[in-house]
């Protein structure tokens, strides 16, 4: 039954097609299988390739040195929430936006301006009309401490690698009649700064022998 096989395949395929005859061999045959195969796993490689650049991590860190650390997660698409653990800082609000380049080769100088890929005016944490690094104020109680939730409206592919600052005076989010309010709203000196990294708690906990 094999050798059968075997010579069936040996005789030549006739195929109609438009009413022109087609005459393929086996390995004619096995040589255009080939190519489909290698066309769907391109698409298949091109596939996987885009899903991965649109992989976004669940937690993000940052920490702003010597006051502690803020993450982020991702609760749904244009939702994060930021959870604040700092101290040892001034009570009051205080001014917390993410920059454009996580570079601190000048301090927090090299952070430059608010992540702001639209052009927009700065602005509150939610909504649209704001920088989309605009993360609002936190607030630090009587004996320095922030432990503070709260959402904005960015995803996590956007702000990973970029400078995330802590200013010195209030958040005025764009409200106050003049020009820097509509920039940065006159947060006042930066007093802290770090680079927003993929957190190693999205994978597994910490394991230090």
């Amino acid at each position: 039954m094999d050798t059968l096989c075997s010579k069936c395949w040996d005789y030549k395929w006739k195929i109609r097609a438009h009413n022109f005859h087609v005459l393929l061999t086996k390995m004619e045959i096995e040589q255009i299988a080939a190519v489909f195969v290698g066309i769907a796993a391109y698409f298949g490689v091109l596939y996987c390739t885009k899903k991965k650049v649109q992989f976004e991590p669940s937690i993000l860190t940052c920490v702003l040195a010597p006051f502690g650390h803020v993450t982020f997660s991702q609760v749904e698409n244009n939702l994060c929430c930021i959870e604040c653990h700092l101290k040892d800082l001034v009570s009051g609000l205080h001014g917390l936006h993410a920059h454009e380049y996580g570079d601190l080769t000048k301090g927090c100088d090299s952070t430059c301006k608010h992540f702001n890929p639209e052009n927009k005016e700065h602005g509150g944490p939610m909504g649209t009309n704001r920088h989309r690094g605009d993360f609002g104020n936190i607030l630090v109680d009587k004996n320095g401490i922030c432990e503070q939730k709260y959402m904005t409206n960015v995803n996590l592919h956007e702000i990973v690698g970029r400078g995330l600052v802590l200013h010195e005076d209030e958040d005025d989010l764009g409200l106050a009649q003049n020009d820097e309010s509509k920039k940065t709203g006159n947060a006042g000196k930066r007093i802290a700064c770090g680079v927003i990294g993929i957190s190693q708690n999205m994978c597994h906990p910490c394991t230090i022998k």
